[in-house]
């Protein structure tokens, strides 16, 4: 299809065409000069018409034409996020393609660049795997892209992979998720226009993904609000009332706020110091957001009445001298008394996403505590503005690497790329593991040099060897945390001093996965899983090929296949893996192969193994515990070495270990749980191998 250049006159004159310029753009220009953002008027007009053009004739389930949606979102990301011009020119463009094929990709980079276009095609992709495109489900439902709600459910199951290698894709410009998290804002408040089931499906999209994607990015405005709007769709009841409880208490709040402010502005007003440094400041009182009032509720497990700190202060100094947060703590904390152990020092130790600031708990008046924040200017802007006051946009793409000054962000991202490129696997679990890895809850941890470690909470000691050294997780026994040794298992504590205990050998197997938290950990623990997986395979074919080859047995490779297919498996794969690990009886395998094609047929892997528990071997049945006692001539490692056989065995779990050694003898008993049936001649075999054994039995 021929492209032409986009005109302007769109079945109206110039005359009508300045005013609706005008009526609709001004706001928006209006807003993005008082953030201090440069803007091209001149491509905007020309976005902004192409838009209107396409959606002119479409009404939006509020009853408002369809184009004011992407204006309400120009003027958001300019007030909440501060994004650029290109960001405002993408918004206009996203989506027009679908109503009209001409504006495509390449008309789009054509007219308004490579950036534009790549930003515009990103955020039309994503809305391909969205359970609720913003577009199609603002719309009057005789225009809605699906039709109900089992379509938009078939839909979001449909696209689970094509979401992991989106959000693979969304790395390269930060700005496509960035608008998606405005959309997705203006999306939950016009909510109520939708059907109860719509409303459900999207609100807990919004919490358990757009949630996280703002708290991770430091965005408290959008975080805060959208945190609110799930509540009150997804607990419609809870919310309501406790909105009215507060609107009762509103007034009462107000009064006690300033009561608790104007001492403290009093004081400071007349301090020496500030006055002859010339530091001023903000003081401001704050009622908490609803849903964060709710999880007090909740976790406390007491009622609003009783829940004392719902109001909270916040002092911005007009400095970047973080050393004067601490002054300012100390004015106010002579006022009123410091409620113990609500002192949090997020200037030295910041949060994961970057957040500075120093929160503390005081009594004020009537012995109630309130929240008190103490920030710089300059950390106030980060905590309301995220990652986007850092932004670089002197060299086109927006991506990780031009955050500047946040390394949190930066270090989380590229785990998730690593996460992402290591899995290729089609599951929920891996989604389930990104979003998990958005919240906040840190811990701070040091190890044995006093180095800080930040973790979200949950991170484990194997995690924490792991993010020291990937060669020191792969080989990590456990840890000394606090000079007592502990199991990798170990769910670490902030203040936590970490020393890794470590191996010769490499330790991970596939149970290792249970056993850490963070991205990165399971990264490197899936990408060694698969190599190791990999090698068992390509071993397993090299070593039937040598058994055939010295047994003189000629077979073609599709009455192998055949062969393997009769004796149970369903794949190749497996069969060479579980030939390799000795877990398949050879001869019963050649003889398969010679009388296979004719009269004999495996049709279950088990019914080979009861075979060979008639030739006198014992048959270990899955879901059993089992201990197998092992004696020989002692050495260093050798019972490391017993324990790296045993671990390398598919389905076999290693419960416990007692062992009895002197200078020249050991005897050791490992207790065994199976998540299969497994011959035990085939496990002897394998640990025959290693030096030093003279006998294995079963207790």
């Amino acid at each position: 299809m021929s492209k032409t250049k986009f005109n302007t006159n769109i079945n109206t004159n110039k005359e009508e065409i300045s005013a609706l310029i005008n009526n609709n753009l001004k706001e928006l220009f209006l807003i993005a000069k008082s953030n201090n953002i440069q803007i091209n008027e001149k491509l905007i007009k020309k976005a902004f018409l192409i838009n209107y053009e396409v959606n002119k004739n479409r009404i939006l389930k509020s009853g408002l034409p369809s184009y004011t949606l992407h204006l309400e979102i120009s003027k958001l990301i300019c007030n909440y996020i501060k994004l650029d011009d290109i960001s405002i020119i993408a918004v206009f463009l996203t989506d027009i393609s679908y109503y009209n094929p001409e504006y495509d990709y390449n008309f789009i980079k054509n007219e308004f660049g490579l950036v534009v276009a790549e930003i515009v095609d990103g955020i039309n992709q994503f809305r391909k795997i969205e359970s609720n495109p913003i577009e199609s489900k603002g719309l009057d439902t005789k225009q809605n892209k699906y039709e109900n709600i089992n379509e938009i459910k078939l839909e979001q199951q449909k696209y689970i992979d094509n979401y992991r290698k989106l959000l693979l894709s969304l790395f390269k410009d930060v700005r496509i998720i960035l608008i998606k998290l405005v959309e997705r804002l203006v999306l939950m408040r016009d909510l109520i226009y939708f059907s109860p089931e719509e409303r459900e499906i999207i609100s807990n999209e919004t919490l358990q993904l757009y949630v996280p994607y703002a708290s991770r990015f430091g965005l408290s405005q959008i975080k805060s609000e959208l945190e609110d709007l799930t509540f009150k769709f997804l607990n419609p009841k809870e919310y309501e009332l406790l909105e009215k409880k507060l609107s009762g208490t509103y007034k009462d709040r107000e009064i006690y706020i300033n009561e608790f402010i104007t001492p403290i502005k009093e004081k400071l007003s007349k301090n020496e110091f500030l006055i002859n440094n010339k530091i001023s400041f903000e003081i401001s009182g704050r009622a908490k957001h609803i849903y964060s009032i709710y999880n007090k509720i909740i976790i406390r497990s007491i009622p609003l009445e009783q829940l004392n700190d719902i109001v909270a202060m916040r002092i911005v100094l007009d400095s970047e001298d973080e050393n004067l947060c601490f002054y300012f703590y100390g004015l106010i904390a002579n006022l009123y008394p410091p409620v113990p152990e609500t002192f949090k020092d997020y200037i030295s130790k910041p949060k994961t996403n970057g957040y500075k600031s120093l929160h503390v708990a005081l009594l004020g008046p009537q012995n109630k505590p309130v929240e008190v924040q103490i920030r710089t200017s300059v950390m106030h802007l980060e905590s309301e503005k995220g990652i986007s006051a850092h932004f670089n946009y002197k060299s086109g793409f927006v991506t990780a690497q031009s955050i500047l000054n946040n390394k949190y962000v930066l270090d989380w991202m590229e785990n998730v790329r690593e996460l992402l490129e290591d899995n290729n696997e089609n599951s929920e679990e891996l989604i389930e593991t990104l979003k998990e890895s958005m919240f906040l809850e840190e811990i701070h941890i040091f190890s044995p040099k006093n180095q800080l470690f930040s973790f979200n909470k949950g991170a484990t000691v194997l995690d924490f060897a792991f993010a020291v050294h990937s060669d020191l997780g792969y080989k990590c026994l456990g840890a000394k945390v606090n000079n007592n040794i502990v199991e990798i298992k170990y769910k670490m504590k902030s203040g936590d001093q970490v020393e890794i205990i470590s191996s010769n050998k490499y330790q991970i197997n596939e149970n290792s996965l249970n056993y850490v938290f963070t991205s990165r950990s399971k990264s490197f623990i899936l990408k060694y899983l698969k190599n190791i997986e990999k090698s068992k395979i390509k071993d397993g074919q090299k070593n039937l090929e040598t058994e055939l080859k010295k047994r003189k047995i000629n077979i073609s490779n599709d009455n192998l296949k055949n062969v393997i297919l009769n004796y149970g498996y369903e794949n190749e794969n497996k069969f060479y893996k579980d030939y390799f690990t000795g877990l398949i009886d050879k001869n019963m395998f050649i003889s398969s192969i010679i009388y296979g094609s004719s009269d004999i047929h495996y049709t279950n892997f088990k019914q080979n193994k009861l075979l060979l528990n008639n030739d006198n071997n014992t048959l270990l049945n899955k879901n059993t515990n089992y201990t197998i006692v092992i004696e020989g001539k002692y050495r260093n490692s050798i019972i490391n070495d017993v324990l790296d056989t045993l671990i390398e065995i598919e389905g076999l779990n290693l419960i416990s270990v007692n062992s009895n050694t002197n200078d020249l003898e050991f005897s050791a008993n490992f207790t065994i749980n199976l998540d299969k049936d497994v011959n035990f001649n085939s496990i002897k075999n394998l640990l025959n191998l290693t030096n030093g054994i003279q006998k294995i039995s079963l207790k």
